[in-house]
């Protein structure tokens, strides 16, 4: 006969692995504080958002791959709601103080966030992710700023465009959040447990993931504002 702590697990159960994932964290009465908790899930949260993220942008490859530019639009669009949800649990993490953080930094060893498998997996793709783009700008007999410029006739093209910003700006936000919560929970004259000081982030914050997205926005402005 079947105890309390060995029923059977619902299919919901089973198809989330719900025993697994409950399983990741460090045991409550091994917790260093009563927010260690807090911090671990939400970082684990991230990379699970994060693994989607890089997941996206691979299909979203294979959708620019196959012409399919609506589409790849979509799955541009999710990762952008996705970087969005990134950026509000920062806002989540605004709520642990440095005196409560201090205890859990020190039981990380030397570990920190520049080790985030999910958010290096996106800086590696994202150069593949603009090689493809490239590909279809040239399958179209297009420049970029020609793209801009005629962006009533390849409206299709002009969206995917349009959407790999919207992933970008996005994207750029949530590495100022972190900024900006590190300068809250840490400081930013304080170096990381990789010796990177904290201001560091400041400056890596404002890299674009496709730069010439973002270059080319000067030339098409320079058209019209030759003294610019």
């Amino acid at each position: 006969m079947a105890g309390p702590t060995d029923r059977a697990l619902t299919d919901y159960e089973k198809f989330v692995n719900t025993e697994a994932l409950l399983a990741c964290q460090r045991p409550t009465d091994q917790l260093v504080n009563s927010h260690e908790l807090f911090f671990q899930v939400t970082h684990q949260v991230m990379e699970l958002w994060m693994k989607v993220i890089a997941y996206e942008l691979r299909v979203a490859i294979q959708e620019m791959e196959r012409d399919d530019l609506p589409e790849a639009t979509l799955r541009l669009h999710r990762v952008k709601e996705i970087e969005r949800v990134l950026v509000d649990q920062m806002a989540v993490m605004e709520t642990l103080a440095p005196a409560d953080y201090h205890p859990i930094r020190m039981t990380l060893g030397h570990g920190s966030g520049q080790e985030s498998p999910g958010f290096n997996e996106i800086l590696r793709m994202a150069p593949e992710v603009a090689a493809m783009f490239d590909v279809r700008l040239a399958a179209a007999g297009l420049s970029l700023l020609d793209l801009h410029k005629e962006r009533r006739v390849h409206q299709a093209l002009f969206s995917l465009v349009q959407a790999l910003m919207d992933a970008d700006s996005w994207f750029q936000r949530f590495r100022e959040a972190h900024y900006h919560l590190v300068k809250r929970v840490i400081g930013s004259e304080v170096r990381s447990l990789r010796g990177v000081p904290a201001s560091r982030l400041d400056q890596t914050s404002r890299e674009p993931l496709f730069p010439e997205l973002w270059r080319v926005i000067n030339e098409m402005t320079r058209l019209d504002w030759p003294a610019l």
